[in-house]
Formats: C-alpha cells, sequence, structure tokens
C-alpha cells in the first residue's frame, strides 16, 4: 500500500514549478539540473525547497534574513525531481542582502526518502562578492558545485545548472 501511494504521490508532483510570478520585479532565472544518488545514478521522487530574495535582496517586503520557519521567505517552492532525477524552477534572479557582504544566493533543502535532508546553496559566478577563498572550496566539482556561472539564454533569461548528489556534506554555509 505505501509503494503505490507514493508511486501516486511521485506521478501526481511535478518537477518544474515556478517560484516567481511573471509580475514580479528582476530579471528572470531558469534553474535547472538533476539529482544523483549515492551510487551515481539519477534519484526521481526526491523533493527540493528553494528559497530566495527578491530583487531588492529581501526575503519578505519587511526582513532581509528569514525568521525560518515562522516567517518564510516571499519567493519558495517545493519541486519533486522526474524519475530521470531533472527538475526546473522559473524565478527570478535574486539580489545580494541590503548593507550586507553576503553573495546573492538561493537555498536548498534536498530531501530523499531515507536520507538526512540536505541544506545546499548556489551563488552566481562572476558576482564581486564572492572571494577568492570562496572560489577555492566551492567550484571545484562540475555541475555539483556550489559557485556556478549564469548565462544569457536568447528567450532574454539567464540560465543556470545546478546539480545535487545526495548523501554529501551540508553546503548550506
Amino acid at each position: 500500500m505505501n509503494m503505490i501511494l507514493a508511486a501516486l504521490t511521485l506521478l501526481a508532483s511535478t518537477s518544474h514549478i515556478q517560484i516567481a510570478p511573471l509580475t514580479e520585479p528582476g530579471e528572470r532565472l531558469i534553474l535547472t539540473g538533476r539529482v544523483f544518488g549515492t551510487d551515481g545514478r539519477p534519484a526521481g521522487g526526491v523533493e527540493i525547497h528553494a528559497y530566495h530574495t527578491d530583487a531588492k535582496g529581501l526575503y519578505r517586503s519587511d526582513h532581509y534574513v528569514p525568521q525560518w520557519p515562522a516567517r518564510p521567505a516571499r519567493l519558495q517552492g517545493t519541486v519533486r525531481t522526474a524519475a530521470d532525477g531533472s527538475y526546473r524552477i522559473d524565478t527570478i534572479r535574486p539580489a545580494r542582502y541590503p548593507s550586507r557582504d553576503i553573495p546573492a544566493h538561493i537555498h536548498f533543502h534536498v530531501r530523499a526518502p531515507g536520507m538526512r535532508e540536505q541544506g545546499e546553496i548556489l551563488w552566481f559566478s562572476g558576482d564581486p562578492l564572492l572571494t577568492p577563498q570562496m572560489y577555492a572550496k566551492h567550484s571545484h566539482d562540475g555541475t555539483f558545485s556550489q559557485i556556478r556561472p549564469l548565462e544569457k539564454g536568447s528567450d532574454g533569461a539567464w540560465h543556470c545548472t545546478r546539480d545535487f548528489r545526495l548523501g554529501r556534506a551540508s553546503g548550506d554555509e
């Protein structure tokens, strides 16, 4: 019975969400990627919760640091990976916090059945607030890297790929 319920939940969920409505101020961002299991194979049905600031660097209109979960970020959403481990998030490019020296970023909580929740982050290469130490520590692992390039597409939106590997140490720093 639990296997049937899990299969129906996976079929009913979508691997594509839109966090920021088209009316949200800011530059459009399309984030895609895949989740891989500890065995290196694509992992379907993995839940990815993402949240980030708006174009002004605020999580809510009155706070730049979320009081999670009592005051959740306004721009947030949860997606489940498709059978091939893929996902897509349509949103806007987040801005850095006002008056703080922290690069713009997106937070992720990756949850897979039978595994501990994984905190992850995405920073964008070229951000002037990224230090050489951050590049050395977080950009050496291909598409699993926490620092990823942005590319402007012919559709006018920014595009970024961020893959996740289950079972790695928390990267949400």
